[in-house]
This record gives C-alpha cells, sequence and structure tokens, in this order.
C-alpha cells in the first residue's frame, strides 16, 4: 500500500460512506454530518454510528433531520491535514443536496485564506464520491500534481451516474430532499419510485409497482450505461438491505466484468432522507461511439447523431428512445435506436402505424 504524496491530502465527509480502515490507511480526513434526534444532537460516526441510527429511526417519533458540519469541523480537519501537507482537495457531496461545500469554504476563508485549499462540489453523493476520493488518493499516492487531479475529477462530475430504489418518498419529503421528485407524490398508487441524481439535485426517473421491477430496473440501467470492466468505478449502495446488496454487486460484477464492485452502506446523513429500504448503483458512464445509421437519409437521424455524440452529459430520460421496432439501427451500449431503413432520404415522415411514427419521431420515453 503507497503512502500519500507528503504535497496532497485529502478530506472529504461521512456522506462518502467510506469506512474507517480506508481512511486511516491514507490518512483522509473525513468531517462528520450532523443528525438532530428532536432536541439531541450527534455526530455521524463520531456520536451516532450506523447500527444505532436505523435501531433509533424505527421506533423514534419523530423523523430525524441532519445539517451540514459546522466549519469548526472543518477548521480541525483542515489544521490537521496542513501539518502534514502543502495542499488539500477537499471533495464534498453536490451543494443542490447538502451545505457542506459552503462549511468547507467558510472554514477555508475565515481561517485559513492563505492555504492551498480547494473545496470541490462533486455534484454526486455516497457512490460515485467515494469513488472520486479514492481516485483523488490513488493519485496523490502516485505523484500526480494537485492541478491535475482537480482537472480530472471535475472531468469526472458530468460522467456520473447514480440511480436509487427507495422504499418510499417520505423520508424525502419530510427532509425537504426530494427536489424534482415530489411530481410523484399524492400518487393514489402504492408506488416504488426510481430516482436519479441529476445535474446534484434528486429528479424522478419512474415509477414502478413492486421493489423487485424497481430493482430489476436499477440492473437494467447498470447494465445499459456502465462500461464494462473497471473504467465505471460501478458501486452499489444500501440503507439496510445488505443481502439484496450483495446479490446486486455478484450479478454486475459478472455482467459487467467488473474487478470488483463495492457495496456502501448509506449512512445516517442520507438514510434519513433516503429511508432504510434504499437500494442503489452508480457508476461512471464513457463516451458513447456516434450512431451509425446513415444521416444522408433521415434529417432525424442527423438530429439523433448530434444529440448521442453528447452522450456523457445528457440524463437518462433524455437519451433513453424508444426500443424494439423491426428494422432499425441500434445504438451500441445504450438503449436508444435510430430509424436506418423507414425514414426516406428527404427526410419526411413516412411508414404506417403507430411504430412507423415512433422510428421516424424517435421520441423520449419517460416513465413518470
Amino acid at each position: 500500500m503507497g503512502s500519500p504524496s507528503a504535497s496532497i491530502r485529502i478530506v472529504t465527509d461521512t456522506t462518502a460512506c467510506l469506512d474507517e480502515a480506508f481512511l486511516q490507511a491514507h490518512h483522509v480526513e473525513c468531517v462528520p454530518q450532523v443528525i438532530h434526534f428532536g432536541e439531541e444532537c450527534y455526530l455521524e460516526q463520531v456520536e451516532l454510528g450506523c447500527e444505532d441510527f436505523l435501531k433509533r429511526l424505527r421506533v423514534s417519533p419523530v423523523l430525524p433531520h441532519t445539517a451540514a458540519p459546522p466549519p469548526g469541523e472543518f477548521v480541525k480537519a483542515y489544521r490537521r491535514q496542513l501539518e502534514q501537507a502543502q495542499t488539500i482537495l477537499s471533495i464534498h457531496p453536490s451543494t443542490e443536496v447538502s451545505g457542506t461545500v459552503r462549511s468547507a469554504i467558510s472554514a477555508h476563508v475565515g481561517s485559513f485564506p492563505g492555504a492551498d485549499i480547494r473545496v470541490l462540489d462533486s455534484r454526486t453523493v455516497a457512490g460515485p464520491l467515494a469513488s472520486m476520493v479514492r481516485l483523488a488518493v490513488e493519485w496523490s499516492e502516485s505523484r500526480v500534481s494537485a492541478d491535475e487531479i482537480l482537472r480530472r475529477l471535475e472531468a469526472l462530475i458530468p460522467r456520473s451516474r447514480a440511480y436509487f430504489a427507495v422504499g418510499t418518498l417520505e423520508y424525502l419529503r419530510r427532509g425537504g430532499r426530494i427536489g424534482g421528485a415530489s411530481a410523484l407524490l399524492g400518487s393514489a398508487l402504492q408506488i416504488k419510485p426510481v430516482l436519479q441524481l441529476r445535474k446534484g439535485r434528486v429528479e424522478p426517473l419512474e415509477k414502478v409497482r413492486t421493489h423487485h421491477r424497481a430493482v430489476e430496473r436499477l440492473k437494467t440501467l447498470a447494465r445499459i450505461e456502465c462500461p464494462r470492466g473497471a473504467e465505471g468505478w460501478l458501486t452499489v449502495m444500501h440503507g439496510d438491505l445488505s443481502e439484496e446488496a450483495e446479490a446486486l454487486a455478484s450479478e454486475l460484477q459478472q455482467a459487467l466484468e467488473a474487478p470488483h464492485v463495492p457495496i456502501y452502506r448509506l449512512g445516517a446523513a442520507i438514510s434519513t432522507h433516503a429511508g432504510p429500504d434504499t437500494l442503489a448503483v452508480g457508476f461512471f458512464v464513457g463516451h458513447l461511439p456516434i450512431p451509425y445509421a446513415d444521416p444522408s437519409r433521415s434529417t432525424t437521424a442527423m438530429r439523433a447523431i448530434a444529440r448521442y455524440a453528447d452522450w456523457p452529459n445528457l440524463a437518462p430520460d433524455e437519451r433513453s428512445c424508444s426500443v424494439g421496432l423491426a428494422g432499425v439501427g441500434v445504438l451500441p451500449g445504450c438503449a436508444g435506436i435510430l430509424p436506418s431503413r423507414r425514414a426516406s432520404p428527404s427526410g419526411s415522415r413516412r411508414g404506417s402505424g403507430r411504430a412507423a411514427r415512433r422510428a421516424e419521431g424517435c421520441k423520449v420515453r419517460q416513465e413518470f
């Protein structure tokens, strides 16, 4: 095991869900989130562990709420790291769901204005955030410069994907982290929502009727979007569903030929909002090849090529096209199709029936 660069140290927080053994081995400071149960206040993992939190969550008459670490916690972490390093990379969850980045910046500006502290909004949380921290550690231990590490991490941000199958939206609603998923509230159906982190916010992807279908949707999303092998940094996350998480990780590891799929248990700060019956996948997409449909045969195909060339920057609901039609060109590595035979040379809409109209329009499918 390598030792971290003497000039760079890493700081993160408990929403990265990293285990204590890794943090200690690589000298990573992990700032605790704050958990409130009524009038009682706890520092996550310091004063309240995951098991104790879940026990209290199930019996407490009031739902806990969370707060970002106060700047003072960052001051202590930064002070310890600056005793050993010239530069700190401080990597934290999206500002759309947490005030952690603002607290980190406040500590930097207020207590170490002259220090080289780089605070990064990862625009994600949990598994993908953990992967970014692990990569930052790996690169720093390989003596990569701080500028280059930051550049690489920033390049990962638009490629990050995280999908969550939650047992209920009630925890998100009460915690105020529901974002665009509020569109799913008020349904008379007992739905099992599948959510995504989109541009750093919790957004709905679709709704299904059973937990089994929600988990199958996670599998499908991972198989379609996550690169094979180690490139995707695939992770599985859960609140209190360890057996299901292990089964999901094993199946996806085999399907995607991944050398290892880490399983992260969502800590108290995340489970407060997502609930204990949450299962999730996270990874980083690669660059999709341009579709092979002949653009000279269809203006629709030309538009689709322009759209899919920017694949890494699109959210899933922006990329998912109608599928299952005969006579179409299948995009490698995604669920989309492009018309390859039904479109006329002029690009006019021809063909018979709903299938032809769907093929020509290549309509985005949103199932919520």
